[in-house]
């Protein structure tokens, strides 16, 4: 029940909230949950709502879909090692 909930807000935080609150705030979700998968839906979603194409990158437009992804790989690494230390 506390993850729908959490879904819900994170999914009014992307709607109503500038982007990088709302990464703040998956991020402080991740380690909260055991797999918070939405890490990467909310990548998605910020990039299908808010996403244009960035120059320095050759007009890739993608950004925070990869950001998504790196802070999924990254944090779980860094989660495991917490948990093991």
């Amino acid at each position: 029940m506390q993850r729908i909930i959490a879904d819900i807000l994170m999914l009014v935080s992307l709607l109503l909230l500038p982007a990088w609150v709302t990464v703040c705030a998956a991020v402080v979700l991740f380690f909260y949950f055991q797999n918070y998968y939405e890490i990467l839906l909310v990548g998605l979603l910020l990039d299908l709502f808010y996403a244009l194409p960035v120059e320095p990158l050759f007009g890739f437009q993608y950004v925070y879909s990869i950001i998504g992804v790196v802070l999924f790989i990254g944090l779980s690494v860094i989660k495991d090692r917490l948990r093991t230390a």
